[in-house]
């Protein structure tokens, strides 16, 4: 746990444990690592960090790792939706008017 910790992939409060949350570096290291061409759609982006490190945050990865979802459905769907907040209160993602959210590298120009 203290490697996850120093790579800023784990977190700890006092007195409340500690979790798994990826902090604002860790979160800008993996956008550049994984969108290529300037923006990723919010879904491709989550495919590519389980298909690249293995990171399962939405249903969608957890079927892949698990074969079938070990907890509810709705806290993989929570956990994605944090993610997207997190990822827009960086700059990051930017959800369009026809509701589809894309992942912004901010180093690498729009194809």
């Amino acid at each position: 746990m203290e490697w996850a910790k120093q790579i800023g992939l784990a977190v700890s409060r006092r007195a409340m444990g500690t979790w798994y949350s990826p902090d604002d570096a860790l979160l800008k290291a993996l956008v550049m690592c994984v969108v290529d061409d300037g923006r990723e759609e919010y879904h491709r982006f989550l495919a590519k960090l389980y298909e690249r490190f293995r990171l399962v945050i939405g249903a969608n990865e957890a079927e892949k790792a698990f074969g079938t979802l070990p907890i509810d459905q709705n806290a993989f769907m929570q956990n994605s939706q944090r993610l997207e907040q997190r990822l827009r209160s960086l700059g990051l993602l930017r959800r369009l008017s026809d509701d589809c959210a894309y992942v912004e590298n901010p180093f690498r120009s729009k194809k």
